[in-house]
Order: C-alpha cells, then structure tokens, then sequence
C-alpha cells in the first residue's frame, strides 16, 4: 500500500466517523461503506449542510464555493476524493 492510499483510507474512515454521527442523531444506526448514497441511508440537505461544516472542522479546511455540489457530497468516497484534492493543493 501506498502512502497515498494509505492516506485516504484514513481520511474515508475520518469522514465515515462524521456520517455515523450525523446518522446516530438522528437515530439512524447501520454501518455506511464508501459508495452508499448518502439520501439512501437517510441523510437530508439540511444533514449534509452539517456534513459539509465537519468536515471543514475535521480536515481544517475551507471547501470553496464551487465545491459545494451535490456530487461531492454524494457519498464517503466523493467527500473523501474532495478532501484529498483540496489537502493536495
């Protein structure tokens, strides 16, 4: 494994801890893989608002404007490609 692998595998499992979070106060207890959409599993617009400013919080990053798309916040693995394009810059 690589070090880039092994980097994002580390920032999926960071932005995995944050979804279950969000899925946990709103009561919502199942375990979430990389591709699940994250409307499937329960997560509404207002969530992932939420969703978007912790992982700001988390990776101590800002996420641009144009960033801010329904694609990038899709699932773990679109946030999770965000995340590392935006810490490689």
């Amino acid at each position: 494994m690589t070090m880039q692998e092994a980097q994002g595998d580390i920032t999926s499992e960071r932005v995995v801890t944050l979804v279950q979070r969000l899925l946990s106060d709103r009561s919502i207890f199942r375990a979430v893989s990389e591709n699940d959409d994250f409307h499937e599993v329960g997560l509404s617009s207002v969530d992932l608002v939420a969703l978007m400013l912790s992982v700001e919080a988390e990776f101590n990053l800002t996420i641009p404007d144009a960033e801010v798309t329904t694609a990038n916040f899709r699932s773990v693995a679109t946030v999770s490609s965000l995340v590392s394009r935006l810490t490689s810059s």
